[in-house]
């Protein structure tokens, strides 16, 4: 299952640079219920929590900033294998 809230705040409209601004939040489970093998990942459990910030940069451009964290039953050690996205965005 997954949950997700973000909400678009706009800036005032007289500006150029920084016109807006999305935060995001991200919740996602993933319980397979049967026994885990590292060799395996389909068999593994997942919870992941994603952090990101969506900023209106400039006309038609966007900068998009967002953290994963990743946790991972594998049955094994754990695994640390957090992500961080970044992505400038230009349409034209």
């Amino acid at each position: 299952w997954v949950a997700e809230a973000s909400h678009h705040i706009k800036f005032n409209t007289d500006r150029e640079w920084f016109t807006g601004l999305e935060p995001v939040i991200s919740y996602s489970d993933y319980d397979v219920r049967n026994d885990k093998a590292v060799d395996s990942p389909w068999s593994w459990d997942r919870e992941k929590w994603i952090f990101a910030a969506i900023v209106d940069f400039y006309k038609n451009t966007k900068l998009k900033i967002e953290y994963y964290v990743n946790d991972e039953g594998t049955g094994g050690s754990e695994v640390s294998n957090d992500e961080l996205l970044v992505q400038l965005e230009v349409k034209f």
